[in-house]
């Protein structure tokens, strides 16, 4: 319904008095089955057979829930082997939807970002014993947990798959191992990243960057300015956006980054920090 969905609502307006034909699908209802010279797939609504519809003419945008669905993912790559361009490629969209895929993609190819590490429940069965050897990942002096230092560290702890915000949360070494602890009890086969908190310029920048085959062009940016004593910076939550003008080294971040994501539309979201708070990492993460 694109009164109560403003991305389709805005693709709607985007095409008024073009020739343009767009079609949505529900990503959770979809059905679809494969022949030699066609594709057929459905949803509640709309049906759909490809035949001989051109690659060339034709875009197929995903959104987020596509990937929730074995069967739209296995139509989307399905339709990227027949040629399509599709925005963005499915396998290259689940890496950026998961937040330790990610940080190890950006490890891979030297973009600077906080220390990470990836906690599961084998990791606090021993209690700080065990969990100090995954804390020694974000901060190398971390002992045991038990002197004023330690417990006073901060740590950002997020589920994988989380979005707009939700799903992130800061603790301090004296309470990480009890708030663990909970979630495990609640769910054992939870996988969350843990990052080592920095500290943040006012909020963080959103990038939208195209790349096609060899050229990349940057056409957004916005600062986005964190909510009061809320670390977070979402606009979903609330946050205030305002323009922003890139630094070259921003730019490059930003391009970068967009190219190692195979993603030919890549939001890429930079933190700039408080200047010489991290001299390992520079200005910007």
């Amino acid at each position: 319904d694109e009164n109560k969905n403003k991305t389709l609502k805005k693709f709607q307006e985007a095409i008024k008095n073009t020739d343009v034909v767009l079609t949505p699908f529900i990503a959770e209802e979809i059905n679809y089955k494969a022949y030699e010279n066609k594709i057929v797939f459905s949803d509640d609504e709309n049906k759909m057979a490809i035949t001989d519809q051109s690659n060339v003419d034709t875009i197929i945008i995903t959104r987020l829930g596509a990937q929730d669905s074995n069967a739209c993912v296995e139509l989307l790559k399905e339709l990227q082997q027949w040629g399509f361009f599709i925005l963005n490629p499915i396998d290259a969209a689940i890496t950026a939807s998961n937040k330790y895929e990610t940080s190890i993609l950006l490890e891979r190819y030297d973009i600077p970002q906080p220390k990470f590490a990836l906690l599961m429940k084998k990791d606090i069965e021993n209690g700080m014993e065990s969990l100090a050897k995954k804390l020694k990942l974000i901060y190398d002096d971390f002992s045991d947990g038990q002197n004023d230092k330690d417990q006073s560290r901060q740590f950002v702890v997020k589920i994988l798959d989380g979005h707009g915000g939700t799903g992130v949360f800061m603790e301090s070494g004296k309470t990480i191992l009890a708030t663990l602890q909970a979630m495990f009890a609640v769910k054992d086969d939870l996988e969350l990243l843990l990052q080592r908190k920095e500290e943040a310029d006012g909020g963080d920048i959103r990038v939208h960057v195209l790349t096609m085959r060899t050229k990349q062009y940057i056409i957004a940016s916005m600062k986005r300015k964190k909510l009061g004593k809320d670390f977070r910076s979402n606009i979903s939550l609330g946050a205030q956006a305002e323009k922003v003008t890139l630094t070259k080294e921003q730019q490059k971040i930003s391009m970068d980054v967009a190219k190692i994501s195979g993603m030919p539309w890549c939001a890429v979201d930079i933190m700039p920090l408080m200047h010489n708070s991290n001299k390992e990492l520079g200005d910007n993460a």
